[in-house]
């Protein structure tokens, strides 16, 4: 189980294969939730909800190598992502539009 407080894993949506996804308005607090508990977020993706899907691929990350360790860099990329991600999407959910969900891709060995 994800180290990330009861209320913020209310709000996740499970998909089939356990893959959690964060809407992006609490994404920030799962992604320092994450790093706190030592996790690197090696990237991720935001999926926005269009018609009939539940969501369209439509920003990606990679967290690359730096001086820093995997846990700070994963946290600042993540961080950056969804600045770019609020700026994408910045209104939330409309009639025709759901609202940005978030995954991390994260790596720890406790998780292996």
């Amino acid at each position: 189980m994800l180290p990330v407080p009861e209320d913020l894993r209310r709000r996740a949506r499970t998909v089939g294969n356990g893959e959690m996804f964060w809407p992006l308005s609490v994404a920030p607090a799962v992604a320092r939730a994450l790093a706190a508990a030592g996790l690197a977020i090696c990237g991720g993706e935001v999926y926005v909800g269009r018609g009939r899907t539940w969501g369209n691929l439509e920003l990606e990350w990679l967290t690359e190598p730096g001086p820093q360790t995997n846990v700070e860099r994963g946290l600042a990329a993540a961080l950056a992502a969804l600045d770019r991600a609020r700026d994408l999407f910045p209104y939330g959910s409309t009639e025709d539009v759901a609202e940005a969900m978030c995954f991390f891709a994260i790596d720890s060995d406790e998780l292996r």
